[in-house]
Parts: structure tokens; C-alpha cells; sequence
């Protein structure tokens, strides 16, 4: 191996090999006697990646913001898609590409998290076709981690202290998880639905999943659908007592709604308003608390 060469990833295979990324090379080596299988030259730096099911292919994330989808057995290139918006120069930071990655267990799809556009991603691994878009992170995203049981996706961005968590199902933000200090890493323990968060102050997190989501109740998953850019700016709900008139397409039954989008028809009840994917000020957030373990 040169010397210059970066290795980017190592992704464990049951066969007795694994698979490496290095630079502009992918390479599947066996592990009793390090001998390579094949080593392939790719036209983009492999940054991380992960496996179907069955093994059989190999989804990874390029620095170019593209997923790259090969042949495990012999490296050959079966597929590419756009996830993320391209890198335009070689020379960037790693927050410029795709920094997280993660199949889900079942192996129906997977989830990526990008520093460019501050997006995670949900894919489904059949189709490559992306299945919702979760956005409201301010920061270039470096985590996106999938529970056990494919009920939620934990998020996290770089100068924010605090982990996100998203209906995996509808794409609803349920709600946020605040820590003392910017949050370095997620980690799913794989024996059941708990989270190990680690922050910039040297603490370490131990939260169980259920625990947390039952803080969020108010927000029933499924009810809303992710808003899409710039939206959740609609004008706020007329109190009781406000001086201001109400707007003339008011439900009846002397219950007050929020101005009816130009898309609505008149006289048409108001939908419940949906949760903000761009802030979580309207929405429950919690505190380190009996919920989770400092050690």
C-alpha cells in the first residue's frame, strides 16, 4: 500500500474479508492472511460506505456527493446517483462531502448525512430512490443514526448541542435532545434501542430511545408531512381576545384557524398545523434528565 494512501473505511464482511476505501481505491482483502482479492482504481474518493443484506453490493458515499453502488464480489461499478450536492474542489473539507452513512437492520434502506447541505437523507436501497428529506440543522450534519426497530432517526450537526429525533416512517421532527456541549458522535448499541452520545466537554450519554420519544408525544408521527423549504413561516393563530378580526375563511362553530394558504379553497376548515422541521421553539425539547446516563 503507499503510504499516501488514505484509508477512508473498513467494512467487515462475514466470508473472513473486508472491504477497504482508500483514496481513489476499493479493495476487498482476506482476513486470515491479508492477501487481496481484487483492488480496484475508482474515478472518485470513496469517503465511507455500507453493505446490502445479502452482502452483494456495496453502496458508497463518494467525495463528490454522489452514492456509487459496486459489485462486492468483483468491484465492478453497478450504479451511481446524486445524494448531495457535489463537492467542487478536491481541496475542501470533509464537511463538504457525505459524512455519515448507515443501513438500516432489515436492509430495506439506508440514511445519509451531509456537511454541504446540512440534509440527511433516506434512501431505499432497491430503487435508489430517496424516501424523505430531513431538514432543520443549521450546521454541516455529521451524524444520522437509525434505531433497532426503524421507528426513529437521531440527528446531529456540527456547534449545536443537541441530537435531533425524526419520525423514520413520515419524516416528522418529533423534537430535541439537549446536552451541555456540542455533540462529537452518535452510536446505536446494537442489542437493543439505546443511543451512546458523546460531547466537546468529554461526556458520555446513554439514552434509551423509548424513553426519550415519549417526551415527544405531542407530535403523532404520521399525522403531518414534512414541511418543504421555507415553509412553517404561516402567520400564527389568533389568540382568544385578540383585537385583530378573523381571517374570512374561519372554520364555524366559532372555532379560530390560521389564514388559509393561497392553495386552499375558501370556506375550507383550516388543517392542524404541522410541526416545523426548521426550529423546534413550538416543539417539546428535554434536558439531560432519569432518562439517560452520565458517565
Amino acid at each position: 500500500m503507499d503510504p499516501s494512501t488514505r484509508v477512508h473505511d473498513v467494512i467487515l464482511l462475514k466470508d473472513e474479508r473486508f472491504l477497504l476505501s482508500m483514496s481513489n481505491d476499493l479493495s476487498v482483502v482476506n482476513f486470515k492472511d491479508l492477501t487481496p482479492v481484487y483492488v480496484k482504481r475508482m474515478e472518485d474518493v470513496g469517503l465511507m460506505g455500507v453493505v446490502s443484506k445479502d452482502e452483494k453490493t456495496l453502496f458508497l458515499a463518494m467525495d463528490n456527493g454522489e452514492i456509487q453502488l459496486f459489485n462486492v464480489d468483483d468491484g465492478s461499478l453497478k450504479g451511481r446517483f446524486q445524494a448531495h450536492e457535489a463537492k467542487r474542489s478536491r481541496y475542501s473539507n470533509d464537511e463538504e462531502c457525505i459524512r455519515d452513512i448507515q443501513m438500516a437492520t432489515s436492509g430495506n434502506f439506508f440514511v445519509t448525512a451531509s456537511g454541504r447541505d446540512n440534509l440527511a437523507k433516506l434512501w431505499d436501497t432497491k430503487t435508489c430512490q430517496m424516501i424523505h428529506e430531513f431538514r432543520g440543522h443549521a450546521n454541516a450534519l455529521h451524524s444520522a443514526k437509525i434505531t433497532s426497530d426503524e421507528k426513529f432517526l437521531l440527528t446531529a450537526a456540527n456547534a449545536e448541542a443537541n441530537v435531533r429525533m425524526w419520525s423514520l416512517k413520515s419524516g416528522v421532527f418529533l423534537g430535541s435532545f439537549f446536552t451541555y456541549s456540542q455533540i462529537n458522535t452518535i452510536d446505536m448499541i446494537p442489542d437493543g434501542n439505546r443511543v451512546m452520545l458523546t460531547t466537546a466537554h468529554d461526556e458520555l450519554f446513554l439514552l434509551n430511545v423509548n424513553t426519550i420519544s415519549e417526551n415527544f408525544k405531542g407530535v403523532q408521527a404520521g399525522k403531518a408531512a414534512l414541511p418543504q423549504a421555507g415553509a412553517g413561516k404561516a402567520g400564527k393563530q389568533n389568540k382568544p381576545g385578540s383585537k385583530k378580526a378573523p381571517p374570512p375563511s374561519q372554520s364555524k362553530g366559532g372555532n379560530q384557524s390560521q389564514p388559509t394558504p393561497p392553495q386552499a379553497k375558501a370556506g375550507q376548515q383550516s388543517p392542524q398545523r404541522a410541526p416545523r422541521a426548521a426550529s423546534s421553539h413550538s416543539l417539546r425539547s428535554i434536558k439531560p434528565s432519569k432518562s439517560c446516563i452520565i458517565l
